[in-house]
Order: C-alpha cells, then sequence, then structure tokens
C-alpha cells in the first residue's frame, strides 16, 4: 500500500497550479528523445492529472494507472533528501543553508588525477582552453567519490572550490555529472580570470571568506591534496587526499 507522507512541497493545490504543472511536464514530454525519458515524462503528466483531479476534489492526490513511475521517483528522493522536487528545487534547501556547515571540496589530487599544468602559460587564453579540456581526461579518485558521498550523507553543504579558472566551470560540472556527483554539490566555486598566475593558496586563501559569507555559514572540512596550511589557517579541518591519491605533498 502507497505511502503518501512527504515533504511541505506535498500540498492541496488549486486547479490553475495543477494545470500548470501538467502542462509545464507535457513540454518535456514533447521534448524527451529517448523511449525511457518519454516514459518518465509520461509518468508525470498522468500524475499531473491526478493532482488535478485531487485540487478539484480538495485533496492532494487521485491514484492514475500509469504513475507508477513517478511515484517511485519522488519516493526516492524523499529517501534520498527529503523533498518530492528535484534536488535543485528541494523544499529542504534553505534549511540546510541555514542549518549545515559548510564541506570544501577540491578537485585536482582530490576527486581527479592532476592534469599538467604550464604555470608560464597561464595568462595564455589558447593554452588554458587546451588545458580546460585535458581536464575531462583525469583518473577519477574512487575513494575520494567515497568521501564526498560520506559528507554529503552526513548532511554537509558541499562546495567544490578549484584554483581552475572560470573559463574550465563547463568541463568541471560535466565531469562532476559523470562521476554521479553532481546532484550532491551546492555549489561550484572557481578562480576568478584576474588571478590567473597567482598561487592556488592565496586564490582559495581569499575565496573561502567569500563563500562563508555568501552562504551564511562556515566551513569546518575540506577534502584538499594541498593547501593545508590555508585550511588551517580558517580553522577547517582537513581530510587528507594524500592518503589515497598515489601522491605526495
Amino acid at each position: 500500500m502507497r505511502q503518501y507522507e512527504f515533504c511541505s512541497c506535498w500540498r492541496v493545490l488549486t486547479v490553475s497550479e495543477a494545470i500548470s504543472d501538467i502542462n509545464d511536464e507535457m513540454k518535456e514530454f514533447i521534448e524527451a528523445k529517448t523511449d525511457k525519458d518519454k516514459a518518465d515524462e509520461k509518468s508525470d503528466v498522468i500524475w499531473g492529472f491526478g493532482r488535478l483531479l485531487g485540487a478539484k476534489s480538495g485533496i492532494h492526490y487521485v491514484e492514475m494507472d500509469g504513475d507508477e513511475l513517478h511515484y517511485q521517483k519522488i519516493t526516492e528522493r524523499m529517501n534520498e533528501y527529503s523533498c518530492i522536487r528535484s534536488y535543485k528545487k528541494r523544499c529542504t534547501k534553505d534549511k540546510e543553508m541555514q542549518m549545515n556547515k559548510l564541506a570544501l571540496i577540491d578537485i585536482d589530487g582530490t576527486l581527479v588525477s592532476a592534469t599538467e599544468f604550464d604555470e608560464s602559460k597561464a595568462k595564455m587564453p589558447e593554452y588554458i582552453n587546451y588545458w580546460n579540456e585535458q581536464t575531462m581526461n583525469a583518473e577519477v579518485f574512487y575513494e575520494g567519490i567515497k568521501q564526498l558521498k560520506r559528507l554529503h550523507a552526513l548532511g554537509y553543504v558541499l562546495i567544490v572550490l578549484t584554483a581552475r579558472d572560470t573559463t574550465c566551470k563547463p568541463f568541471t560540472v560535466k565531469k562532476l555529472k559523470e562521476m554521479g556527483v553532481y546532484h550532491m554539490i551546492t555549489g561550484v566555486w572557481h578562480r576568478p580570470v584576474e588571478m590567473n598566475g597567482l598561487a592556488p593558496s592565496h586564490v582559495k586563501d581569499v575565496l573561502i571568506p567569500r563563500i562563508e559569507n555568501r552562504y551564511k555559514n562556515k566551513f569546518v572540512v575540506a577534502m584538499e591534496d594541498s593547501n593545508h596550511a590555508i585550511m588551517k589557517k580558517h580553522n577547517i579541518v582537513v581530510i587528507d587526499a594524500n592518503t589515497y591519491n598515489k601522491g605526495g605533498k
């Protein structure tokens, strides 16, 4: 028997809200490319009609044939992060920002192998573009992924902070998605272009207070292969990536 004990998003909709949701789901169904995606979006549309019937009756939902995929999806979301909506739109997000401490997550040498970088070319756009593409070939450190997932499970707000410059962000996001962890990340911060040529330790020293101010909270732990002194300066406990990344300080 189904259980309908969900988050605060689970309320009786107005008819206009339900119709708007159906229209949104219909657009996604039309745009779906694969049979799997179409089946998923079809179930979302059917769920929308169940919500519409519920709205007309003053209740949350009327069960519909074909809504199983959507029910399974929102149940899994509830188990993972306590909201029926997508992770980026979750109703628990604001509460997490206020209550949970921040965890700083480095990338190169921590989640993936470091891509060799020629500092003498740090201000050459052509070289930077080439280097950005090469980061996609970095080896994944699965122990690092395991540590990241552990922090997420403990309730930390995960913030990626990398000395890669901002032009690399599309590649960083793509790599995080490939590794299956992007949905766990609240923010991805890169080196401002004007800081190119400066030491990564200096970049992170400057950005840490900015990020803490942005999220109204403090970093308490960091996954890092280097920059340990900077982390300690900001009273951040270090999870040393050198214990698993086959490298040294």
